[in-house]
């Protein structure tokens, strides 16, 4: 089976265009996964629109699962089933909800393509033993935690936190970043920070966190680059670095921004 990447290895789904070939290239596919949960934007619609479902089978991998609200205001994050309206955090694939994928994956594989199916699933089996092993791994490294929450300069970690019992600190969030934050706000940022003791904040790979840098130059802290996977780089994507590998560079991260040994 032919696969072909629609969103090109260093742009993200929620800045990708599609041109008019990639369009094309979505109605002639026998299968088409997406994200959904808002991830694609207002250009999935247009693909979506050339689809004839009799020759295409459509997976938006985000329906089902249990989604996380996002938080407005002082409002605490909630749940909601996959494909609800409503304002969700898309990086669902950060936790174990990647085991759900993988079998949802090869179910939609199997589906379209019988004649391989025992192929597919000795690779599902495979795949899910391999992020098994991450989350024994990553658990380990949240109990031994000494700090039980996480600043990030941007909050793409909900899930994980969530399923690992932690606190997602958003320093955008503490902000309000609606325009540049003045010095006023970002001292309170700086006070709060030291006052947690935390030695690292964790800033996204790909974004310009400037701001985040500034907090944590103030704060005396390690900036600590992690991984969202939405997205790799071309260089990454031509060696082949897996989920798995990113996995395991955040974990490096996590460690120090939590006060943990990584295994």
């Amino acid at each position: 089976m032919d696969v072909y990447e629609l969103v090109p290895p260093g742009q993200v789904p929620h800045g990708f265009e599609p041109s008019p070939k990639d369009l094309q290239k979505v109605a002639d596919a026998s299968l088409f996964f997406y994200n959904g949960a808002g991830m694609e934007a207002a250009w999935i619609q247009r693909a979506l629109e050339n689809v004839d479902s009799q020759k295409t089978k459509v997976v938006e991998v985000a329906q089902g699962l249990e989604l996380i609200q996002r938080a407005t205001g002082n409002q605490q994050e909630g749940t909601t089933q996959g494909g609800a309206q409503g304002q969700v955090a898309p990086h669902f694939w950060t936790s174990r909800n990647m085991i759900e994928i993988a079998k949802r994956f090869t179910e939609a594989l199997v589906a379209v393509d019988p004649a391989h199916k025992a192929e597919y699933e000795k690779k599902r089996d495979a795949y899910i033993a391999s992020l098994e092993a991450l989350d024994k791994d990553f658990r380990n490294l949240a109990n031994e935690a000494r700090y039980g929450e996480f600043y990030v300069s941007r909050p793409p970690f909900s899930y994980i936190a969530k399923e690992y019992g932690l606190k997602q600190i958003s320093i955008a969030g503490l902000l309000g970043m609606e325009g540049a934050p003045t010095a006023r706000q970002i001292q309170r940022v700086v006070e709060q920070i030291e006052a947690s003791g935390v030695l690292a904040v964790g800033s996204i790979y790909g974004t310009k966190d400037d701001v985040a840098e500034t907090v944590a130059r103030e704060a005396g802290v390690e900036v600590v680059p992690l991984y969202a996977f939405g997205t790799v780089t071309k260089e990454q994507f031509e060696k082949g670095v897996t989920y798995q590998d990113l996995f395991r560079a955040n974990m490096e991260g996590f460690a120090k921004l939590l006060g943990a040994k990584a295994k």
